[in-house]
């Protein structure tokens, strides 16, 4: 197998606001040899960075070398531009993904025709295991929100790895069990008001990004499920009050105390009552 490859694709698929989708990345093998082709018989090296990467993650921290470097050999790198489409919502599932720079939308799209932002992925992020196991369809679209780097595993590989490795087994079921544990939560902060779980949003992809959070305004309130307009509003009610700091597409968290106090209904703006961690 030569340099790139892609994979075949609707032309003209959706991939969320203000952006018409495209699925023309270049996918890339990560095995190569020594002078630079393509090789899917050689075992990357201890210092390979893919290999180093994937280590450094739940649940593949649990592979036994001889599974991570199977992972590695099977792998392909997507090089994917703004806007393109990972998969869409249907689709059989045939893969896993792991972000390695970038950023990916998770989104919904509605019978009208809307779209939502319901997960955004940072690098180090791992999507699509459940689907993988199950062998179902995938039950949300993916889509790349900057130019971003994503690798591409088989879900055949993934499956194959879970019933011959118990270890990797259990880190992948513990990993996605807490995922659930935070759904389930996110189900119910639907019932507390808009300022809350803007500030709860807002924490969770601090946990992610940093205190330099690179989501729009818009990109928050849909993950809050408010509108923008709430959202414009209630994030710059949280700079006046010195929580965060505004800039061009991006957010910085200035005060985390303030805003789980207000996540959690104690804080100077109104009352809710959502628990959210803090990173230290």
């Amino acid at each position: 197998m030569a340099g790139s490859s892609r994979r075949d694709s609707p032309e003209n698929a959706h991939a969320g606001p203000g952006h018409p989708g495209s699925r023309e990345g270049d996918e890339y093998m990560i095995s190569t040899t020594s002078s630079g082709s393509p090789s899917s018989l050689s075992a990357p090296g201890e210092n390979d960075p893919t290999r180093s990467f994937l280590r450094s993650l739940m649940p593949f921290s649990a592979l036994s070398p001889g599974g991570l470097d199977e992972v590695v050999r099977e792998t392909r790198e997507i090089a994917a531009e703004k806007g393109h489409i990972f998969f869409q919502e249907g689709e059989p599932s045939d893969s896993v993904f792991v972000v390695r720079s970038g950023r990916v939308r998770i989104q919904h799209l509605h019978k009208d025709g809307t779209v939502r932002i319901v997960c955004m992925l940072a690098p180090g992020d791992t999507f699509c295991c459940l689907p993988a196991m199950d062998g179902g369809r995938y039950p949300a679209g993916a889509v790349a929100a900057d130019r971003s780097h994503v690798y591409r595993l088989p879900a055949s590989l993934f499956r194959r790895l879970m019933e011959r490795e118990p270890g990797f087994a259990t880190r992948t079921v513990q990993h996605f069990c807490g995922r659930l544990r935070m759904a389930s939560c996110e189900s119910c902060w639907k019932s507390q008001d808009a300022p809350a779980r803007l500030a709860g949003k807002i924490l969770c992809m601090a946990m992610k990004f940093g205190d330099d959070i690179p989501l729009t305004r818009r990109e928050l309130g849909e993950l809050a499920g408010t509108t923008v307009e709430t959202a414009i509003r209630t994030i710059k009610d949280f700079e006046r009050a010195g929580w965060v700091q505004l800039g061009r597409a991006h957010l910085r968290v200035l005060d985390r105390a303030a805003l789980a106090e207000r996540s959690d209904g104690a804080g100077p703006l109104g009352g809710a009552h959502v628990q959210i961690p803090v990173r230290e």
